[in-house]
């Protein structure tokens, strides 16, 4: 009974050791110096891991910033991932919602249906996204306008009742299907250079990082 548990306890240390290898050698971890335990005991921190590393799947020359927060006028505009891809800049917004989701792109509000038909209502996320557009063509006044894609990612504890979308340029899907969503990236607008200049000239608005930030909400914000 001893060997045993004396060898099931190595191999615990063997596969935590790893995974805290592979989890330092990756590029969220370079980036925003967060450790294998912040990770794993920050719901926000680990959320952001995960986006970022299904982000870095994508095929092609690609850059992930994550939590950015641009400069807006007066405000600023908060997007929770950009992919900097050969195909575009992709502004990825998470809703964090329940129920059955009701919505088209030109509405004001769309529609959240819980429990007891009980109905609540908030900002339609394509806009924030749109916003989120302008805002980064301010900063990056020699991208086309035709290279910006906004993707709203839905967690998948909610549902989609009825979501009307009629422009190209505008993507709405929950989490699981965002693997296969990347698999259709495969147009060219962005050389490497590009690519690069665009993340050099924004990585020091992302504020996830250790650094930036005396404490990270342990839970994500709800738009």
């Amino acid at each position: 009974m001893t060997f045993w548990l004396i060898l099931i306890g190595i191999v615990l240390i063997g596969v935590t050791a790893v995974a805290i290898y592979k989890y330092d050698d990756s590029e969220f971890s370079k980036v925003t110096d967060y450790s294998f335990l912040d990770m794993w005991t920050n719901k926000k921190v680990h959320a952001a891991y995960k986006l970022m590393t299904t982000l870095d799947h994508v095929k092609g020359e690609h850059k992930v910033l994550l939590d950015l927060q641009v400069p807006n006028r007066n405000s600023s505009e908060f997007i929770d991932a950009l992919l900097i891809h050969e195909s575009g800049l992709f502004i990825i917004n998470v809703e964090y919602k329940k129920g059955w989701i009701s919505g088209r792109e030109q509405d004001v509000e769309w529609t959240q249906l819980l429990h007891n038909d009980k109905r609540e209502f908030f900002r339609n996320p394509i806009h924030n996204g749109q916003r989120s557009m302008y805002a980064l063509r301010e900063q990056l006044p020699e991208i086309s306008a035709d290279a910006y894609k906004t993707l709203v990612l839905f967690t998948d504890v909610c549902s989609f009742q009825k979501i009307e979308l009629h422009s190209k340029q505008v993507d709405v899907i929950k989490t699981k299907d965002l693997k296969r969503w990347l698999t259709n990236i495969d147009t060219n607008i962005l050389s490497p250079t590009e690519i690069q200049t665009i993340y050099d000239t924004l990585k020091g608005m992302s504020k996830l990082k250790k650094h930036n930030q005396k404490s990270v909400t342990t839970q994500p914000t709800t738009n």
